[in-house]
């Protein structure tokens, strides 16, 4: 499962959001993670935005950002954000991820530096420029942030979790994460003993709300 899932997901039972993540393992590798956060300190965009090129078209590689000017206004379409947004827009409903970016929590501490940048630099630097989003050319705007949203979307959407689980603050279920996949079935059809074992398996970096209350099934 990728981080940035996170967004667009609600507990399928009371229907609550956001969810909270807990990353129990990665399957990016950890070498990757070091290599990012090595190119956004340099502040070397262009291998960040290389890195995030995905191939649409056979044999063709696309940038995960694209820009284009329409009757002199700067419209920018992503992977975060999703669709395509002039630039005030884009950036308040930008600006909006940082609450799913709050619901995350990383046991592994693998993935702790990036979160901490994304928090401490890349969404205040997002809210500045929505402040000034007036004051300078649409393209000097989007520059200014160009860095951080490949930084922020790499995070999202290019890293995996292999294993972890997503809680319902509200009515207290928790979906397992196993394989990289989210399992978010409804009560009935879920396997107790299965998922007890789960809970065994990761129970140290569980909270104790989970492993003794957590509904369907707790130890």
């Amino acid at each position: 499962m990728k981080p940035g899932l996170l967004d667009i997901l609600a507990c399928p039972i009371c229907k609550h959001y956001p969810l909270v993540l807990r990353i129990f393992k990665w399957e990016t590798k950890e070498d990757l993670f070091k290599q990012v956060i090595e190119l956004h300190s340099t502040k070397n965009r262009a291998e960040l935005k290389d890195i995030l090129k995905v191939e649409r078209v056979k044999g063709q590689k696309m940038d995960a950002i694209e820009t284009k000017l329409i009757e002199g206004k700067l419209m920018v379409a992503d992977e975060v954000v999703r669709g395509e947004h002039d630039l005030k827009s884009f950036l308040e409903l930008l600006n909006q991820k940082e609450e799913t970016v709050n619901f995350i929590h990383d046991a592994t501490d693998r993935s702790k530096d990036i979160i901490q940048i994304i928090k401490t630099t890349s969404f205040p630097i997002f809210k500045d420029t929505l402040q000034k989003s007036s004051e300078k050319p649409d393209q000097d705007m989007f520059s200014s942030l160009e860095l951080d949203l490949y930084f922020l979307t790499w995070f999202f959407l290019r890293t995996e979790i292999e294993e972890g689980l997503m809680f319902c603050e509200k009515c207290k279920r928790w979906y397992p994460i196993d394989e990289t996949i989210p399992q978010m079935l409804p009560d009935g059809l879920r396997d107790q003993a299965r998922e007890q074992d789960f809970l065994k398996k990761w129970q140290k970096k569980i909270p104790e709300e989970i492993l003794k209350k957590g509904n369907p099934f707790h130890l």
